[in-house]
C-alpha cells in the first residue's frame, strides 16, 4: 500500500471513530457465560451483595424495560457511550430477562481506564498535594445515598465528603496508595486529581462586538442588561476607585484579598457604565455584578444569568477527554434554565500541547472544564476584527469545535470573557423586553449567538475561530423577530419546523442547539451523549447537512473546511445556504440517539443581507474635537 493511501485511511479511520461509526466485529459470549464470569470476578465486581458492571444495549432502552429492570434489582447509574451504563444487579439475575431489556454485553468496570493518569504514573504535581496527602476526585455510582460508599473510602485511610451529589463526586484526600486502592472499588467510576492553579490569562472593544448598538447608552431603544445578575468569579477585589462606574450595582460580598487589576479590567469590560470617563463604558452597564469567588451550584440557583470565568489552567493533561468541573458546569446549565458559565479559551495559541497530538497551533485550550457542552469558551480578536495570535485553539480533547466563539479581547481572552457575558445579560434582557417579562433558557440565548455571529477565519466553523465573531445586533434583531423555535423530539423521532425565507437573502442561516446531558468524568472517547442531527430541505425538496470539521490530528485535517455531512460530536449543528431562494424551508430534527429522551432544542434561524448598516457611530454619541474615533459597520 501507498504511503498516501496507508495515511488516508488512518485518517478516515480516526474520523470515523470519533464520530462513533466504528463497528464491533468480535463475536459476543452469551449473557448467561458473560454473567458467570461477572460473578467469578466476585471480588472485582460485588459490592452489597450486588454485581457492579457496565450493561451495553442493542438500542436505547424503553421506559418498559427500565422498569422491569428496575423491577428485578437492577439500578441503573452513570451512562457512557455509545449506550452503557454502569448498574448494580443481583448475582443471580436471569439472563433471560437480560436479553429481553436488550442487554446485549457485561463489561466490568475494570475494563476501562479509572484513574487519572498523573496518579497511576506517580507524576503528582505539587498543587495536588496538601499536608502530606493529596487531595482528589472520586467520582462513584450517582446513588444519592452514599453513607456506605464513605464508610468504604474511609477504611482505606482517605479522609472524604460529598462534592456534587447528584453527579457522585466525591472529595477526597489520602496517600497515593489508599487512591488508587478506591479506584478498584467496584462503585468507583473515576479518580481524578485537580487542575491546575487558576493562571490569569474599552470603547474600541465594545463597538467591535456591536453591543454599542444595542446598549442604549447613546439611544433610548437599547438593552444594557437591567434586572439581569451577571458574576465576575475571580480572586482579589475590583478597584474602589471605579465604585462610581458601579454605583449601586456592585455587590463585594465574595470579595477577598487585594485590588486585582486584572479583575478590574475584567469587571470594567463587562458592566462599567463609563461614568468616570465614558470611553470606560463596558458591555452590560446596567447589569447587577457579583464579584468574588463564586460558588457555582449556589449561583444558579438565586438566578445569576452568567459567571464569566477569566483564567486558565495550561496545558491539559493526558488521559481523558471530560472530567468532573466540565460535568459540574453542564449538569447546572442544564438544569438551572436561566444559568450560564463562560471561560476565556486561553492565551497559548501557539504552542503545542501534546495531548491532542497534532503538534504547535492546534488543540491548547487551557483547562479540560472549558470542554464542557452547554458553556461558552471564548477566544479573541483584536479591535481590527482579526482573530489574535495568542488565542488559544481547538479542538477539544474529543473533537468537538472550541473555541465556541470569539469577542474582542486585544489585551487577552480574559478581556474577550467579560465582553461575551455583557452581551449576553443585554440579549437576556431582550428577549425579557418582548416576551412577557419570562425568562430565557440560557441555551436559547448561547444558540441564538452561534448563529448570528460573523464568519471569520475559514469559511463555516472552524477550529480557531469556532462560529465567528459575536455580533451583538444581529443576535437581538434575530429575538425581536422572534427568529426561533423551541422544540423536542423522542428516540428515533423526527421533529419538523418551517421557515420562510424572504426575496434578496444573500445567506440563510440555521442552527440547531440543545443543552446536552453531562458525560462521565474520565470517559475517553466523545462525550456527546443525546445524539441530534440536522438537515433542511429546500423549496426544490433538496436536502441539505450542516458543516463538520475533521478533528484527525494534523494540521492540514484541523485547518480544512468544514464539509457538508453527519455530525456526531457536537450538540451545536448548522446549516448555511447562500443565495437562496425565496420560499418554504423545512429544518428536520432526528432523534438519532437519545438515550436520555425526550430532548429539548432550539431552532434558531437569520438572515444576512447584502447591505452595510453603519454600527458606529449610530447617531447621539457625544464627540471630542480632535480624539479619532473608529467607524464600524457590517
Amino acid at each position: 500500500m501507498k504511503l498516501s493511501a496507508f495515511l488516508s485511511f488512518v485518517c478516515i479511520t480516526f474520523f470515523m471513530s470519533l464520530q462513533g461509526h466504528c463497528q464491533q466485529s468480535t463475536a459476543m459470549p452469551s449473557l448467561a457465560t458473560q454473567l458467570s464470569q461477572s460473578a467469578a470476578a466476585a471480588e472485582a465486581s460485588l459490592f452489597e451483595e450486588k454485581i457492579w458492571a457496565y450493561l451495553e444495549f442493542a438500542q436505547v432502552p424503553s421506559q418498559d424495560q427500565k422498569t422491569q429492570l428496575n423491577q428485578a434489582g437492577v439500578k441503573l447509574y452513570q451512562y457512557r457511550p455509545d449506550l452503557r451504563w454502569l448498574a448494580s444487579f443481583p448475582p443471580n439475575i436471569a439472563p433471560e430477562l437480560l436479553e429481553t431489556c436488550g442487554v446485549s454485553r457485561i463489561r466490568l468496570g475494570n475494563e476501562f481506564n479509572k484513574v487519572d493518569q498523573r496518579l497511576s504514573q506517580n507524576r503528582i504535581p505539587n498543587y495536588a498535594l496538601s499536608g502530606s496527602g493529596v487531595r482528589a476526585t472520586i467520582v462513584v455510582a450517582a446513588t444519592g445515598n452514599y453513607n456506605t460508599m464513605l464508610s468504604h473510602l474511609e477504611s482505606l485511610g482517605l479522609s472524604v465528603q460529598v462534592g456534587v451529589a447528584p453527579l457522585g463526586f466525591i472529595a477526597a484526600k489520602g496517600s497515593p496508595t489508599a487512591l488508587l486502592s478506591a479506584a478498584q472499588l467496584p462503585f468507583v467510576i473515576y479518580v481524578e486529581l485537580p487542575e491546575p492553579p487558576a493562571e490569569l490569562e474599552l470603547e474600541d472593544e465594545m463597538t467591535t462586538t456591536r453591543g454599542a448598538y444595542i446598549n442604549g447608552y447613546y439611544n433610548l431603544d437599547g438593552v444594557n442588561g437591567d434586572g439581569i445578575t451577571i458574576a465576575v468569579n475571580e480572586g482579589g477585589r475590583v478597584d474602589s476607585i471605579y465604585n462610581p462606574d458601579f454605583r449601586n450595582r456592585l455587590d463585594r460580598s465574595f470579595e477577598s484579598g487585594n485590588t486585582s487589576n486584572h479583575k478590574t479590567g475584567v469587571s470594567l469590560r463587562m458592566a462599567s457604565a463609563g461614568n468616570i470617563n465614558p470611553i470606560l463604558r463596558g458591555q452590560a452597564w446596567g447589569a447587577d455584578v457579583l464579584s468574588g469567588g463564586i460558588n457555582f451550584t449556589n449561583a444558579a440557583a438565586a438566578n445569576v444569568t452568567i459567571v464569566s470565568n477569566s483564567f486558565g489552567f495550561g496545558c491539559i493533561s493526558a488521559g481523558s477527554t471530560y472530567n468532573t468541573g466540565a460535568a459540574t458546569n453542564d449538569f447546572l446549565v442544564r438544569t438551572n434554565s436561566r444559568f450560564m458559565v463562560t471561560y476565556s479559551c486561553g492565551n497559548i495559541g501557539a504552542s503545542a500541547c501534546s495531548t491532542y497530538g497534532a503538534g504547535s497551533g492546534w488543540g491548547n485550550i487551557t483547562g479540560l472544564t472549558k470542554s464542557g457542552k452547554n458553556i461558552f469558551a471564548v477566544g479573541s480578536m483584536n479591535t481590527n476584527d482579526e482573530l489574535t495570535g495568542f488565542s488559544s485553539r481547538g479542538p477539544a480533547m474529543d473533537g468537538r469545535i472550541l473555541p465556541d466563539i470569539t469577542a474582542t479581547g486585544p489585551g487577552g481572552t480574559s478581556h474577550a470573557t467579560p465582553n461575551l457575558a455583557g452581551v449576553n445579560a443585554m440579549l437576556t434582557q431582550a428577549y425579557r423586553n418582548v416576551n412577557g417579562n419570562q425568562w430565557p433558557n440560557s441555551g436559547l440565548i448561547k444558540g441564538i449567538i452561534l448563529n448570528t455571529a460573523d464568519d471569520i477565519e475559514n469559511e463555516g466553523p472552524d477550529y480557531k475561530s469556532g462560529f465567528g465573531r459575536i455580533n451583538a445586533r444581529r443576535a437581538k434583531e434575530a429575538i425581536d423577530n422572534g427568529q426561533f423555535f423551541t422544540n423536542s423530539v423522542t428516540n428515533a423521532g423526527i421533529s419538523t419546523n418551517t421557515i420562510t425565507v424572504p426575496a434578496n437573502v444573500k445567506r440563510l442561516k440555521i442552527t440547531l442547539y440543545w443543552n446536552d446531558r453531562e458525560a462521565t468524568p474520565g470517559i475517553t472517547g466523545k462525550t456527546l451523549i443525546n445524539d441530534l442531527d440536522l438537515r433542511v430541505q429546500n423549496p426544490a425538496m433538496a436536502w441539505i447537512q450542516p458543516w463538520v470539521l475533521n478533528p484527525f490530528p494534523d494540521p492540514d485535517s484541523l485547518n480544512a473546511l468544514a464539509v457538508r455531512a453527519t455530525d456526531t460530536l457536537n450538540n451545536v449543528e448548522m446549516v448555511t445556504i447562500d443565495n437562496p431562494a425565496a420560499g418554504t424551508y423545512t429544518a428536520e430534527v432526528n432523534g438519532t440517539l437519545l438515550p436520555f429522551g425526550p430532548q429539548d432544542y432550539f431552532i434558531i434561524y437569520s438572515f444576512v443581507y447584502d447591505s452595510i448598516p453603519v454600527i458606529y457611530t449610530r447617531g447621539g454619541e457625544g464627540l471630542v474635537a480632535g480624539e479619532t474615533r473608529r467607524i464600524r459597520w457590517d
